[in-house]
């Protein structure tokens, strides 16, 4: 046997003064080292006659091949009434989630830009461009027609967040919301009501429509469709869910119990009951979704938690898998996220009214 063959990882860490297992990351370029731990390595290499053939194949065969640089749109669509979606809490998490994802990876540029609903602004046509030269794009809010065939018929690749078209072929990560609606009203019919109603903000926000839908699957199975209605503002402003909540309660057939579908409509509903001298539970009991609403009262109102960071990270999984597979195919991935049951005060007990 050759003095070369004889030298071993051991020897080479005694003479450069560090453990085994520093040696052997360095040499087989498993994690990163300092470069004088780096030196001292090679130096001991040298200085031992440690098989430098054998180091030249591990280092060929461990170093990766160079990364590939992504370019990702994240292309925001608000509704017509909404000016900056990133203003909304929910929204602003959703993208602390896409930015963790990528930022883990370090390949991936991220680009912010907004599509201008309705067509408003020559803007879009730019925006198309830019589309077409990325890598991958994210959808965030509400997308109209016109993009979602310009996606399409160019062969982009995608994913919409966090909603999910029902009736498009689209990659989608979504909250489970017609579950939760479904949920929702299960709970109202266990504590003894027995018509239920649904408040619900733009029916172009694809989230609150499959609320409603499940809250109305629910009610019709157990109760009958007699025992559901719905109303439905102008748009999710909460002037416009204020007019149409006051509007419902002076028409006399406002149910009792309500569910609504985002926090800030359980807001406006329990404003108007402060106005005219009424209160949650006491004369209508509430459940709402996505988060924690707590009234000066003491009442904190029973919802649905939502886990916006959670729709980002899985969105931003989703487009990367998209976007480094060889032959992604033409499956469609729609994930849904479960929702989260947190119990308040907002809910009386049919029995134990007067």
């Amino acid at each position: 046997m050759s003095a070369k063959q004889s030298v071993t990882l051991n020897d080479v860490a005694r003479e450069a003064g560090v453990s085994v297992a520093t040696v052997s990351r360095v040499l087989n370029r498993k994690a990163r080292a300092d470069a004088l731990t780096q030196e001292k390595v090679f130096r001991a290499v040298e200085t031992l006659g440690y098989d430098d053939s054998a180091i030249a194949r591990k280092v060929s065969e461990k170093i990766p091949a160079p990364r590939m640089e992504f370019k990702v749109e994240l292309l925001l669509c608000p509704m017509p009434e909404q000016k900056n979606l990133l203003q909304l809490d929910f929204m602003a998490e959703i993208l602390r989630g896409i930015q963790s994802y990528f930022n883990r990876h370090r390949n991936v540029t991220l680009n912010i830009s907004t599509w201008e609903p309705e067509d408003k602004s020559a803007d879009n046509r730019l925006l198309l461009k830019k589309l077409s030269s990325a890598d991958g794009v994210i959808l965030m809010g509400s997308p109209d027609e016109k993009l979602m065939t310009f996606l399409r018929r160019n062969a982009i690749r995608y994913v919409l967040l966090p909603n999910d078209l029902p009736n498009e072929s689209a990659n989608s990560i979504s909250s489970d919301d017609f579950s939760g609606g479904f949920r929702a009203a299960e709970y109202l019919i266990q504590k003894g009501f027995r018509k239920i109603g649904f408040l619900c903000g733009s029916s172009l926000a694809p989230s609150h429509t499959m609320r409603k839908y499940g809250v109305m699957a629910s009610v019709v199975e157990q109760l009958g469709i007699e025992a559901f209605e719905a109303r439905t503002a102008r748009s999710s402003d909460n002037a416009d869910i204020e007019r149409c909540f006051i509007d419902w309660l002076d028409s006399g057939t406002c149910p009792p119990a309500l569910v609504t579908s985002h926090a800030a409509a359980a807001e406006v509903i329990c404003h108007v009951l402060e106005v005219r001298g009424m209160a949650c539970p006491r004369d209508l009991s509430l459940v709402t979704f996505d988060s924690e609403v707590r009234l000066d009262s003491g009442v904190r109102i029973s919802y649905f938690r939502t886990f916006p960071r959670e729709l980002g990270r899985r969105g931003a999984q989703q487009l990367y898998q998209l976007m480094t597979a060889s032959h992604p195919g033409d499956k469609v991935c729609k994930t849904l996220v479960p929702l989260e049951f947190q119990e308040g005060n907002s809910v009386q007990i049919m029995e134990k009214r007067g």
